[in-house]
């Protein structure tokens, strides 16, 4: 058998952590998306970051647990063309 990469098995371990949402009561869930994502070298490396010039806004939904926080990104206003 092929030897599995470092990478696959630390997601396989951080999946399992997660469990099934299909599990969880809904207070969990609620409250397993209230946590603030991480924004640290890993994350970004993962994920990708934000492309340069991007404005991100932290706003507010009301739900039925109350108001919670989302980031949202916009992105920026295009370049006028010109001189190239």
């Amino acid at each position: 058998m092929a030897p599995v990469d470092r990478r696959v098995k630390l997601w396989a371990w951080l999946v399992r952590q997660q469990g099934s949402v299909g599990t969880k009561t809904e207070a969990d869930v609620i409250a397993m998306q209230a946590r603030h994502t991480p924004a640290n070298g890993m994350t970004n490396r993962i994920f990708g970051t934000v492309v340069p010039g991007t404005v991100v806004a932290n706003r507010a939904i009301t739900g039925p647990a109350g108001t919670s926080r989302c980031g949202s990104t916009v992105p920026p206003a295009p370049v006028p063309a010109g001189g190239r």
